[in-house]
């Protein structure tokens, strides 16, 4: 086993099967967190948004 897993491994026995409760609460928590923001979230993916302003290829094809 490489070194990195090693300490991959080392670090999930360690903290995760070490402290399962703990560990479970701050996912919840980020989860949580994560859902909470995710709720503002939007995404605009209109053409005027993708295009660049001044774009000189752009002027060229129209």
């Amino acid at each position: 086993m490489n070194k990195r897993s090693s300490a991959v491994q080392f670090f999930f026995e360690r903290v995760v099967l070490g402290y399962p409760v703990i560990v479970i609460v701050c996912m919840l928590v980020a989860v949580a967190f994560l859902a909470h923001k995710a709720r503002n979230f939007r995404l605009d993916a209109s053409a005027e948004t993708l295009v660049l302003e001044n774009d000189e290829d752009l002027r060229y094809s129209r």
